[in-house]
């Protein structure tokens, strides 16, 4: 594997974790370590250390923790940025990058079709699983989001009709879903 530059200068994971954040108002920490290809539990203690420093601030709400960047945090993005730029660094924002968008929604639509051909596979599902089901597609609609706004920054046929058919599959589901719950 290559190495860039700014691997020399920095640390890598640390790096990527806070440039991701940086690239969102308020997200979950799962889809920032997703993101960096990081583990949950190792994006969790960088960012913890990060929030230590007063560079990230996080909420728990229920199972599910927030972060976002603190005013402090935001000036270390810019400087980071800054650095990598003046390294002659490749920028690493995934959020820039056509070739992430173009992994991120056909990962989303290989999920989405497992979860569509589960719901198939399952003839009589109890209310229990059609919930389970359901609530495995919110992700999705999340990172369709995500996609969206990318393909409105870069608009890109091919990305524009895979959301779109990701969107008519996420409603099949969801018809499907109500007509398993009505048939109870």
């Amino acid at each position: 594997m290559a190495m860039d530059i700014s691997d020399v200068f920095l640390h890598k994971m640390p790096t990527h974790l806070l440039l991701a954040v940086g690239g969102h108002n308020r997200t979950y920490i799962s889809v920032i370590a997703k993101e960096c290809d990081c583990t949950y539990p190792h994006a969790v203690k960088i960012l913890q250390e990060m929030e230590q420093f007063g560079i990230v601030k996080s909420e728990k709400l229920g199972r599910v923790k927030y972060v976002e960047l603190t005013d402090y945090g935001r000036s270390i993005e810019s400087s980071l940025k800054h650095l990598t730029k003046s390294l002659g660094a490749k920028d690493r924002s995934a959020y820039e990058d056509l070739s992430y968008v173009y992994l991120k929604i056909d990962n989303v639509v290989q999920r989405v079709d497992q979860i569509k051909q589960a719901l198939k596979e399952s003839r009589h599902p109890s209310t229990e699983e059609i919930t389970k089901i359901s609530r495995r597609l919110g992700p999705y609609y999340r990172e369709l989001r995500i996609v969206e706004g990318l393909v409105k920054a870069q608009p890109n046929s091919y990305i524009s009709e895979k959301v779109s058919a990701v969107k008519s599959k996420l409603a099949e589901i969801k018809t499907e879903i109500a007509t398993k719950r009505t048939e109870e």
